[in-house]
């Protein structure tokens, strides 16, 4: 949708002219206020609760709407035709929705200025932010509706050749992905790694139901490993973000899309990346053979050493190495599938909203490059690379997590924003004539989060934190 683009525009120019948003950090060694624990649990308990909400609403009418018998019998809902749109009173739950998403983003906003006001991370801390993360876990993982691409996942993994698809349906139950996705299936779009771990993921069979639990075993897995990644890397505001955001929760693991495995690498190769290089480039070379634009993207992680030379040896390493690994597993038929998905989905956009897709993608690779050869980063960058997908989805919003948690960037507002910036990018509401009237009010919420974090100077959370150990480093010197 051209907002999604109109706005990623927007902050990514900004971010050039302006400096990073920042948030006036406390007093160094100042103990947290009284009010700061009994916030933080509030605050978690209401983005667990929203969530819950959130996602009954969702499940309440895609079990409502008309539809076929074997749909009604799918283990997990998938939407008829354009979304909510075909549900009954879709434009109110659209609505209801879209206010939950506000709320989510502004609990993140007040969790990220709560959890600030705590001198350092403390075991009672991460033991509430567990808790919020793994009941978050259990409503995604027993959510209803999970939408259509799961079953291609299932239905590209019980293909022997997923990149040439044969002419006749999966057998038993798993049939029935034929009267999703039709027969023969569409080629998958995915890597080589992707497709070889998918097909070892259902090798085992097992009933339909529990096929597609794997898939969201996998979300749920590479969450964990996101959030442990983000701990490892000593960014416990960031992994709080992440563990307790809704909308990641609900992408990932209830409509398990496949993004978040190579987000997942991309986040471990961010922690990593000082101490053991190799492995970093490793990480970013399997990202791009689960997902190819995650391999362009991923080279922001490899760009912060002081010199050239030291950030383009393990750039061209990791580019090297996951064209190698896509190329030469997937072939001439992952080439060829690529451009079929290409020719079996053409989207018909106004010219409008086609000209803002090419200027962000433009942007999400000068992003890209500037990191890379002259180690500059903009906060405003990270909202660019969901154009380096075919079209705008929500999925691909989380691109951008990996360059706004590096630590020139300062970007902890993406993750904080990220319900409300998905809610815009979902394709479930469109054509809600509700939707449609209040977007702009949404992306008013935005902007004035944006304009609030330009009224403080310095210095932010974990960078804070980062600055301090940098200082005192210095000192002993």
């Amino acid at each position: 949708m051209g907002l999604t683009y109109f706005l990623g525009i927007v902050l990514a120019t900004l971010s050039v002219r302006r400096k990073a948003p920042l948030v006036r950090a406390p007093r160094p060694g100042a103990p947290a206020p009284a009010w700061a624990l009994p916030a933080f649990v509030t605050l978690t308990l209401l983005l667990v609760a929203t969530a819950g909400v959130q996602l009954r609403i969702l499940d309440d009418a895609a079990g409502s709407q008309t539809m076929p018998g074997w749909q009604r019998a799918l283990p997990l809902h998938v939407l008829t035709g354009n979304g909510l749109s075909g549900v009954r009173d879709g434009a109110r739950l659209g609505g209801i929705v879209e206010a939950l998403a506000v709320l989510q983003t502004l609990a993140l906003v007040a969790l990220w200025a709560t959890l600030r006001r705590f001198p350092k991370a403390t075991p009672v801390l991460a033991g509430i932010a567990l808790a919020g993360a793994c009941a978050l876990a259990w409503e995604a993982l027993h959510a209803q509706l999970a939408g259509p691409d799961i079953y291609a996942y299932l239905g590209f993994a019980l293909e022997s050749h997923p990149y040439r698809p044969g002419a006749l349906p999966p057998s038993g139950a798993d049939a029935v992905i034929g009267a999703i996705w039709g027969v023969p299936l569409p080629p998958s779009p995915y890597g080589p790694v992707w497709t070889a771990f998918s097909h070892a993921l259902v090798a085992g069979g097992g009933s339909l139901g529990a096929q597609l639990g794997l898939f969201r075993g996998v979300g749920l897995g590479a969450m964990a490993l996101a959030i442990a990644a983000l701990g490892f890397a000593k960014r416990p505001l960031a992994a709080t973000l992440f563990g307790l955001d809704p909308a990641l929760w609900q992408i990932y693991v209830t409509e398990a899309h496949n993004d978040i495995a190579g987000i997942a690498l991309l986040l471990v190769a961010l922690a990593c990346r000082r101490r053991a290089l190799a492995l970093a480039v490793v990480c970013v070379a399997l990202a791009g053979a689960i997902k190819l634009p995650l391999l362009g993207i991923g080279l922001v992680v490899l760009a912060t050493a002081p010199t050239l030379r030291a950030r383009l040896v393990p750039c061209a390493a990791a580019l090297l190495g996951g064209l190698a690994l896509t190329f030469c597993l997937g072939g001439r038929d992952y080439l060829w599938a690529l451009r079929r998905t290409a020719e079996i989905y053409p989207r018909v956009v106004p010219p409008g909203e086609w000209a803002a897709h090419a200027v962000l993608a433009a942007i999400a690779v000068a992003a890209v490059g500037a990191a890379v050869f002259a180690r500059r980063f903009a906060w405003g960058a990270p909202w660019s690379f969901v154009a380096c997908g075919p079209f705008t989805a929500w999925q691909y919003l989380g691109w951008g997590i990996p360059y706004a948690l590096l630590d020139e960037t300062r970007g902890l507002l993406y993750l904080a924003a990220f319900p409300l910036t998905a809610f815009e990018s979902t394709l479930i509401f469109n054509g809600a004539p509700l939707f449609d009237e209040i977007r702009a009010g949404a992306l008013l919420v935005l902007v004035a989060l944006l304009a609030f974090t330009f009224l403080r100077p310095p210095l932010l959370g974990d960078d804070a934190e980062a600055a301090r150990r940098r200082l005192g480093e210095a000192r002993g010197a």
